[in-house]
């Protein structure tokens, strides 16, 4: 209980378990188990403080995950497996598996939801494209030439771009999901291990083992989402607002002396909004921005994730 700093209970999961995931569309927290050679690997499914069910993985263990709103499919990485496994998260039941060409080391994805396309990565340092829409790899190259990769990938969503970075070299490249090419290469120390992006102020934080340094990466800005030098709102929210039919906007959460919109990852508007309850009954599901709608000189954004 993060009101107090309590513990509030104590959850048996798997075995070697070593990675959490939280989906906030679902509600959930999966934990990622090796439980190798014995139990078998599996991925435990966690809902108000309870365990709703443990999935047993096909593979060596599940490296990574990636929740698709619009047609609601959890995307499970396995290692030792050359294929991308598909659940039902309604029974977290198998659906199927596909191909990925990135051989028995995959390690990373992450998800376009404007595109509804996932960008995944493997050890062997082949980078992958799949639709979501019809479960097939539509795209795929060799990243990294070494061959030898340890991928680390970051996902902008106001831009449209993954960062793929290698923890094994010191090159590392920029991919458009408007185009599926690489549009930059970026020359930084090798031993890259974390990225975090910042939507309000379109940045990339890179972080390397043993450097003692934080990278910041300015990324290019819509119009439409064009950075302000000045000061954020201090009575601004923190985190994503989940809503599904309505967003209730309230004054503390920005500005209202300005026009406010809904934006999507793209810059594009989709809704204009108002003070109080904003129906969304004909916005897809997806990520979205509140900012101002027009060119101000105050600045502020807030991220929402409109589910169904």
């Amino acid at each position: 209980d993060i009101t107090t700093d309590r513990l509030v209970t104590v959850l048996p999961i798997g075995q070697r378990e070593y990675h959490l995931f939280h989906i906030p569309e679902l509600n959930r927290l999966y934990c990622l188990n090796e439980g190798y050679p014995y139990p078998p690997s599996s991925i435990t499914v966690v809902q108000r403080d309870a365990v709703l069910r443990t999935i047993t993985i096909v593979g060596y263990r599940p490296v990574d995950l990636c929740y698709n709103a619009r047609y609601s499919k959890l995307y499970c990485l396995t290692l030792g497996s050359h294929t991308l496994h598909i659940y039902d998260p309604a029974s977290d039941s198998l659906v199927r598996s596909i191909y990925t060409g990135l051989g028995g080391l995959p390690n990373a994805m992450v998800l376009d939801t404007t595109a509804d396309h996932i960008y995944c990565s493997g050890l062997t340092g082949w980078f992958a494209i799949v639709n979501c829409a019809t479960d097939s790899v539509i795209g795929g190259w060799q990243m990294f030439p070494s061959g030898n990769a340890l991928p680390v990938l970051a996902y902008d969503a106001n831009n449209r771009k993954v960062y793929c970075l290698d923890r094994n070299d010191s090159l590392h490249f920029v991919v458009s999901c408007e185009t599926d090419t690489t549009i930059a290469e970026l020359r930084l120390a090798p031993g890259v291990m974390a990225a975090c992006w910042n939507p309000d102020e379109d940045r990339m934080y890179l972080a390397a083992y043993n450097r003692n340094v934080i990278w910041v990466v300015r990324d290019s800005v819509r119009p439409a989402v064009k950075e302000s030098v000045q000061p954020r709102n201090p009575g601004g929210q923190r985190g994503p607002t989940i809503v599904t039919n309505t967003l209730n906007l309230q004054f503390a959460s920005c500005n209202l002396q300005f026009p406010i919109a809904l934006l999507d990852a793209t810059g594009r508007k989709v809704l204009d909004l108002a003070l109080g309850p904003n129906i969304l009954s004909g916005v897809a599901p997806g990520v979205y921005f509140v900012r101002p709608s027009v060119a101000s000189t105050y600045r502020f954004a807030r991220r929402v994730i409109v589910t169904k």
